[in-house]
């Protein structure tokens, strides 16, 4: 979970922190296997991928 905006964020930091507690599509399931995809979400990088399992990783990407 991040909890402040990323350095250099184009949201003011009010904005930023009422967008970042909804949830927010970055892609489509069927777009993500076991390589790295990369995705922006309220200005955060991010990596997703699966793992083992098959379940969804995503993790800060800065």
């Amino acid at each position: 979970v991040i909890e402040e905006p990323p350095y250099g964020c184009t949201f003011s930091e009010d904005d930023w922190h009422i967008l970042a507690g909804y949830w927010h599509p970055v892609a489509y399931s069927d777009e993500i296997d076991d390589s790295p995809y990369a995705a922006k979400l309220l200005d955060t990088k991010l990596v997703l991928y699966r793992n083992n399992h098959r379940s969804l990783v995503a993790a800060n990407n800065q």
